[in-house]
Parts: structure tokens; sequence; C-alpha cells
């Protein structure tokens, strides 16, 4: 857990250098390879990968680099931009740490070398495939194979914004299959030296646990000593999967010391299963206990949207239980893995971002910010840390400064409600459940549909 003066510390020696200085774009990597796409982190927009290239010292990020160094601010990074702009510490700041713990003078040893030099990837997040059982309404066919299946078979959503979206032909081009796919050759050609630099490999997806490769890797790390006491594993996973596939992933990340479970979920109950179409509830609990059991770190990863707010604050109280049973003070005292928290917030599609929402909604967040202060303690692995309710505060001054107005405004709740109303009858989980589901928004879907 981070606390917020790390943070802080973090910012000024940027700013004695370059207050636009990232070095998340010399070393941090993130690849898609079933759409040959990748970017410097998820915030910013995916570029194309070259065959005949090197994967992560492009063109693009070089002179992104030198914009940063000049003290310019990239286009690509305005993700962070208007969280810095709302008086609130970015990813640019927040993703640092991870860096500076394996290199305490990450930031002056970067700003020593040319923009141009050729580096290797010290983060590195990756997916092999689309292969997905869910179907999450902010989603799409690029990282999910059933949303792929759903918008083949019966078109795309009729929405103002869907270009933005789904838009078959966008993706359609991009996909590779998982047996033939010169990406994931080009990858396994160059990870042997790339792993060298690594300090945190992440796989993402799609599920990984779906995915043999994440397996295999993880075996592979977890059998060679100089492997997993250098390397971090870190597995994205929607958690809504067989208990044995957990388990088994568990058993190779205990052996593994800098290992993580990242468990993706934006609210809590029922609201949650609409949300991520596919997810069964129930069996994302029992999964979250066998890890706990296992001993392996959590990160709970909820991209805040509009639909996360009428659960938000059941699903605090719930993680500072989760954090109690890591913890050992909890009902399981054996145990002992952490358990964080993680908000990032949901930009694209903005008919699903919390930029149109009312007053109401947005006093009902800050209630459940000044509740989560309540709970918060640096010195207590039970307690949130103030980075983590720093990261809460900052959706909050980030909705507050740029909720969406006029026309802009109407266009994106029309386009809300249109989603709602489509979405509710092509997925058969969710078939006619929304207005059940979601009685603390029927005014709201009234108001937008008005």
């Amino acid at each position: 857990m981070i606390p917020t003066e790390v943070y802080k510390d973090i910012k000024e020696e940027y700013d004695g250098i370059s207050p636009s200085m990232c070095v998340l774009k010399w070393y941090h990597l993130e690849m898609h390879l079933s759409t040959g796409q990748a970017h410097s982190c998820y915030h910013c927009p995916q570029e194309p990968l070259q065959l005949d290239q090197d994967l992560h010292n492009t063109d693009s990020k070089i002179k992104q680099r030198e914009q940063m160094m000049n003290g310019e601010r990239p286009d690509v990074c305005s993700y962070c931009w208007d969280a810095e702009d709302a008086g609130a510490y970015s990813d640019r700041i927040t993703l640092t740490p991870v860096h500076r713990m394996h290199d305490p003078n990450v930031i002056t040893t970067t700003a020593s070398k040319s923009p141009k030099e050729h580096v290797y990837p010290r983060y590195l997040e990756m997916s092999f495939s689309n292969t997905c059982q869910m179907q999450c309404t902010y989603c799409g066919p690029e990282k999910s194979s059933t949303w792929e299946q759903s918008i083949t078979k019966k078109g795309e959503y009729e929405l103002s914004e869907y270009e933005n979206f789904h838009q078959y032909n966008h993706w359609a081009k991009r996909l590779y299959d998982d047996e033939n796919n010169p990406f994931v050759q080009k990858f396994m050609e160059w990870f042997p030296e790339a792993k060298k630099h690594l300090h945190t490999l992440r796989i993402t997806g799609g599920e990984p646990l779906l995915h043999p490769q994440a397996f295999q890797l993880a075996k592979e790390i977890s059998e060679s000593e100089e492997d997993r006491l250098k390397l971090g594993l870190h597995i994205n996973s929607n958690l809504s999967l067989s208990n044995r596939r957990v388990s088994d992933m568990c058993k190779f990340l205990q052996k593994i010391p800098n290992s993580k479970i990242y468990a993706s979920i934006d609210t809590w109950g029922t609201h949650a299963e609409w949300i991520r179409t596919g997810l069964h509830f129930g069996q994302f609990q029992q999964n979250i206990k066998t890890i706990i059991d296992h001993n392996v770190d959590i990160g709970i990863m909820c991209t805040f949207n509009i639909l996360s707010i009428p659960k938000f604050k059941e699903m605090l109280l719930a993680i500072l239980e989760m954090k109690k049973d890591g913890a050992g003070c909890g009902e399981y005292t054996q145990h002992d893995c952490e358990i964080t928290l993680d908000t990032p917030y949901l930009t694209i599609p903005p008919h699903l971002s919390a930029l149109i929402i009312d007053d109401k909604m947005l006093s009902e967040l800050e209630d459940t910010l000044v509740y989560m202060q309540r709970h918060t303690d640096d010195h207590s692995r039970s307690c949130f840390s103030s980075g983590e309710y720093t990261k809460v505060k900052r959706v909050y001054q980030w909705i507050k400064r740029n909720r969406f107005t006029g026309e802009e405004l109407k266009r994106h709740r029309k386009d809300f409600v249109k989603f709602i109303n489509i979405h509710d009858k092509r997925t058969k989980a969710n078939s006619g459940k929304w207005h059940k589901t979601f009685k603390d928004l029927h005014y709201f879907y009234e108001m937008c549909n008005e």
C-alpha cells in the first residue's frame, strides 16, 4: 500500500527535471498480440506493431519522450493531464513507484539518457488472445471473443457513439487467430532477451486463465530460481471460471515472491453481474477465498463507470473484510497476503462513463468518499491506504471537473438509454434484468429518456 507522501515526492522529482516527464514512456510496455497493437500504458491510444521493427522503441514513442524532456505534454497522454489539471495525482505519478521500487534513481538516470536510446521495458503487460467467456458492458471484440461472436452474428449497436465503441471494420481487420498469429511468434523470439530486463510481467486478456500460454509462462517462471526471485508475475482475471483453474495458477504464483492476481470487478452483487455479462458472482467470491487461502496477493480492479455508483460503497465494505482476512486479522488468522484496490475511470464509451451523472449521484459518490476516508490508515493492512483513497478521490475530482454539458450531455445520455435497451435484450444472462437490478437508477434512465 503506497502512502500519498510517496506520490508527492515523485511529482517533486519529476518537476525538478520536466513537469511532463513520465518514465513509463521508457520502461512500460503493453502489447495486445491478438490485434498486433501496443501502447506505453492502457490510457494511451494503441498503435500498430511492426513485424520488421523493434516492439518497444517505436518512432512515435521516441518522439513522445523528446516532447516530455522538453516540458511538452504529448496529446496521447491526455488521461493523465486531465487528472493533474483537476488537482489529482495521475497515473504518471501513481504508476512510477513500481519502477522506483526496483531502481530508486530511475527518474534521474532516465533523464540522463537520450530519448532516442534503445531501452528494454522493465514492466511488460501483454495479452496473447482475446479469448474470454464474458461480455462486459464497456468492453468490445478486441478484448473479448464473446463480444466478437455477438457483433459478428447480430451486428453493431446502433448508437451515435458506436464508431468509438465496436465498429466492426475497425477491429475485424486486426484480429489474428491463436494458431497463426505472427505477433505471438515475434514476441516469443523477443521475450528471452527482454525478460532479463523486466521486474514485472503482467498477463491480461481476454481471460488469461483460459489461455494455455499463460499457464506455461507461469510454470516456467516458478521453476526457474533466477526468474522467480527476480521477476514478478501478475495475472488479470475475471475470476468467473472454475475453482480448479484459479487454484492451479495460485500453485505457481505461491512460488514467486512478487506475484499477484488482479481481480476485475466494477461494483457488487447482481449489479456487477449485469455490468460484466457472464460473471457468476458466487463463483467470483469463492475464487477470492481460494486466492487468499493460497496467500497470494490480490488487486481489486474497479474500472469506475456510471453503473458502479449505486453499490460502490457496498463493494468497499466487502473489500475491507477481504483485507482483514488477507492480513490474518479476520476470520482466517493463518493468512498473510495483501488486498489492494485500484480505481481507473472509464472514458470510452462516453455513454457509460461517470461524466453523464446527475447531482444526486455525484452527492452519493461524495458520501462514499467520506466513508472511505474514515477507514483509511497507512499503518493497517486491514484498512484502505491513503494511496487507495487518493485514487477514488481522483475519480470524484475528475467527474466534478469534466462532467458533460449541453448537447453533448444529451447525446451521451440518449446513447446510455439505447445501450441499456439493446444490451438488456441481446445478452441472455441479462435479458430484461436491467430495470429489476438497477431500481436505484430507474429515475436516471427515465430522465435520460425524456
